[in-house]
């Protein structure tokens, strides 16, 4: 048996191993590596009920190891579960070093100090652990050295004994951080971070190779003062409060403070949010509650210098641009941190740590931003530079349907732990966040700088009017179908299908009348603009359909109808073990597909608060039995009108790339000079050797004839 002790902390650990109990003996230098196990259970934890034990480890190497422990009388994992039913349970990531002892002039080693630096996880709770392990050799000699080093280590430090299954250790541990999780609820602890504001920039502090928003314990604004006076020595400045962050997993619920006109000697360095931007999610700007304060700072409207429409642009006529040496000091940080200072541990390759990975929907984010970049290539011709536009956003579409779809069922089902570049769901749902609200802005700013006008109805000439009044009766208004939004109960929310335009109409019977609503949504088969002057300038349709609302609710008034989109989650769940028919469960996937979860709301700018908070509030309802519903997060007011993906299908006169011209690569009398009926075969010989080869037989051949038959 291998004697085992528990270690209180990562510092006695490491000087353990650093300065091993073995006075006398030779040392040899360290060696390190790195293993993770995964548990794995049923949902119910049958397998654990009746004996069993099922186990993955994931060494340094790449190698998969399967072990499985079955009770007495079991001859295979079949017998107890079904192995399709099994999912991860716990996993126990293991970070190792470890020394040899051996004679001082012989150097026969005698037994191994092996220390354990441990991350255990379920879901979302996670706990640290560190174990210290004597491996002797197997020869007396190496017993004898390890029972005299174990009683140094136990004399010296007063270590605790463990045992050799892991698995107790984590049930407790993970146990330990549930109960501290929930004691903290129940007292309504909170943390708090303070966003602090000055010369349009942001003021972080700098730990290391990581760059952090100031957060403290306490709740309120006496708390975020008191935490201000630890910061930069002074309570005093304009404080606001921009949100709370619900708790998740081990983590408190997180207020989230704004503080400017701040006075005192401040330790932050400030950085203009452009110069943030790409570094979000980055093992610069990676911890979870810098990205959830982040998270509230990009949508909230007290933060325009984050969120407003000049992203990024510096004021040089308000009188509050940052003096040369805050300037100067951030490009100096941000290009020390460019490159940052890794550890051994961080640059090994034999070791899977964040460092040394990128995140995939970070990566794509950054892709279609090349793509808006094109949208401001002057050298890309006007019609091609439309195009992109619309490519950005049905690309944007695409990639919330899937991967926002994706990591949203994780974060609600709490089953997904940490990516390989380090984040979980949520916090890869939080940098998403924060770098896609800055390119939504920017994509608006674009569309209004083409050479394609969005125009609306006030804008029209009589004659215009005239015309698209006339092709809304005949060609538009046949196709409506408006559903009455009953706020009564048992009715429930009509449903929106996925990325359609739908018009949020508010309608009264009379002047003095309480107001009704109703859903009107305009059908995908009618063009998404109207072309005038030739196609320079485009008309939404929900502003046609706006403006001749009267003709379908004729007697009532349109008090105002406000446009806004949906997108649903696109992502397929398919069980291809269960699945008896796998194209007939792809089809009723697909037949599922329209009634996912809603991941985000688009709306047209103007439209009252009261309005955006009951489509949040119905859609929320809608979901939250099952994926925890649309969020504060989620919806996104637009610049100018929802759904530019058409773009990318406009006719416009503008010029474009000049056409290619079509080469045929074959000579034009070819067919002449060719049979009417041909044809030709290839012979593929394959040769298999035969088991008895080396006994004189000959290896096996395998001829396949193939023809191709040319007219």
């Amino acid at each position: 048996m291998t004697p085992r002790w528990d270690v209180p902390d990562a510092a006695t650990l490491g000087q353990l191993i650093d300065h091993p109990p073995a006075a006398g003996f030779h040392v040899s230098a360290p060696h390190s590596t790195y293993f993770r196990d995964v548990y794995c259970d049923t949902p119910d934890g049958d397998l654990r009920q009746r004996g069993g034990r099922y186990r993955v480890r994931f060494t340094a190497d790449g190698k998969q190891q399967v072990t499985t422990w079955l009770p007495d009388g079991i001859e295979s994992l079949r017998a107890l579960v079904d192995p399709a039913r099994l999912a991860p349970w716990i996993e126990w990531d293991v970070s190792r070093r470890w020394r040899t002892i051996s004679l001082p002039l012989a150097l026969l080693p005698l037994c191994d100090v092996v220390g354990d630096a441990v991350t255990v996880r379920r879901g979302e709770l996670r706990a640290a652990l560190w174990e210290l392990a004597l491996r002797p050799r197997a020869w007396v000699g190496g017993r004898i050295a390890a029972r005299f080093i174990a009683r140094r280590c136990e004399t010296t430090i007063r270590l605790r004994p463990v045992g050799d299954d892991p698995l107790p250790r984590a049930q407790a541990a993970l146990s330990a951080a549930e109960g501290q999780v929930l004691a903290r609820e129940l007292r309504g602890e909170r943390e708090l971070a303070v966003l602090a504001v000055e010369h349009g920039r942001l003021g972080l502090c700098r730990l290391g190779a990581e760059l952090r928003v100031p957060v403290d314990r306490g709740s309120g604004e006496t708390a975020c003062r008191a935490a201000l006076r630890r910061i930069v020595g002074s309570g005093e400045g304009q404080v606001r409060l921009l949100g709370i962050v619900p708790p998740a997993g081990d983590r408190a619920a997180l207020e989230v403070w704004t503080a400017r006109r701040l006075r005192g000697n401040s330790v932050l360095q400030w950085f203009a949010p452009a110069e943030l931007l790409d570094r979000v999610g980055s093992p610069v700007l990676r911890d979870p509650a810098t990205l959830s304060a982040l998270t509230i700072a990009a949508r909230s409207p007290l933060i325009p210098e984050w969120s407003g429409a000049a992203f990024g642009a510096e004021s040089t006529d308000s009188g509050d641009a940052a003096p040369e040496d805050v300037a100067r000091a951030s490009r100096v940080t941000l290009s020390e941190l460019r490159i940052p200072l890794l550890t051994p541990d961080q640059i090994d390759p034999a070791r899977a740590v964040p460092e040394q990975f990128l995140s995939p929907e970070l990566s794509w984010i950054e892709f279609n931003a090349r793509v808006l970049a094109l949208v401001e290539d002057p050298r890309i011709p006007p019609a091609a530079r439309i195009r992109f536009l619309g490519i950005f956003s049905t690309n944007l579409d695409d990639f919330v349907a899937t991967k926002v779809g994706a990591l949203k069922q994780l974060a609600a089902r709490k089953r997904g732990g940490l990516s390989g570049d380090g984040l979980r769901p949520q916090e890869t749902l939080d940098a998403i966040t924060i770098r896609l609200r800055p390119l939504i802005a920017r994509q608006y700013r674009l569309l209004k700088s083409l050479a394609v006008a969005v125009v609306y109805w006030p804008e029209l000439t009589a004659d215009e009017r005239a015309g698209l009044h006339t092709r809304f009766v005949d060609d538009v208004l046949p196709f409506l179908s408006p559903k009455a939004l009953t706020r009564a109960p048992g009715h429930p929310f009509p449903f929106v299908a996925d990325r359609r335009i739908v018009l949020l109409v508010v309608l009264r019977d009379r002047t003095a009348a309480p107001p009704h609503y109703a859903l009107v949504e305009i059908p995908e088969t009618l063009p998404r603009f109207e072309a005038l002057s030739g196609g320079r300038r485009l008309l939404p349709i929900e502003d046609l359909v706006r403006s001749n609302l009267h003709l379908l609710y004729p007697g009532r008034i349109v008090v105002g109808a406000h446009a806004f989109r949906v997108t649903r989650s696109g992502d397929l769940q398919l069980d291809e073990a269960t699945a008896g028919n796998f194209l007939q469960a792809i089809e009723e996937e697909l037949a599922r597909r329209q009634l996912q979860p809603v991941l985000r709301i688009e709306i047209e700018p103007g439209t009252p608060a009261p309005l955006q908070d009951l489509l949040q509030r119905e859609l929320h309802f809608e979901e939250s039995e099952r994926d925890g519903g649309v969020g504060a997060a989620d919806v996104y007011v637009a610049g100018g009108p929802v759904h530019l993906g058409a773009l990318r299908d406009v006719s416009t006169p503008l010029p474009d790339y000049p056409p290619q011209p079509v080469h045929e690569p074959f000579l034009s009398d070819r067919s002449s000079r060719t049979s009417s009926t041909s044809t030709t075969y290839w012979f593929i010989t394959h040769t298999t050797p035969s088991p008895r080869a080396s006994s004189g037989s000959s290896p096996k051949r395998r001829t396949i004839r193939m023809c191709r038959r040319s007219n």
